[in-house]
């Protein structure tokens, strides 16, 4: 079974946690925290990777 997005950036999210802390239980509001703050860098990469797309699409027909 693939690995979701979300599955991923979760997991990413609980890594990142558990270094800071250096504690393996994490606190669930640390946690929401990291995870809304890369969902939302994941969020803005694939916004600006298609306004690079559709830049270079524009580019393409001209």
């Amino acid at each position: 079974m693939e690995t979701t997005k979300t599955e991923a950036l979760l997991r990413q999210a609980k890594a990142i946690c558990q270094e800071v802390t250096g504690r393996e239980d994490v606190n669930d509001d640390l946690l929401c925290s990291v995870f809304r703050r890369l969902e939302l860098e994941a969020d803005l990469v694939d916004d600006d990777l298609l306004d690079a797309l559709d830049a270079a699409q524009q580019g393409l027909m001209h």
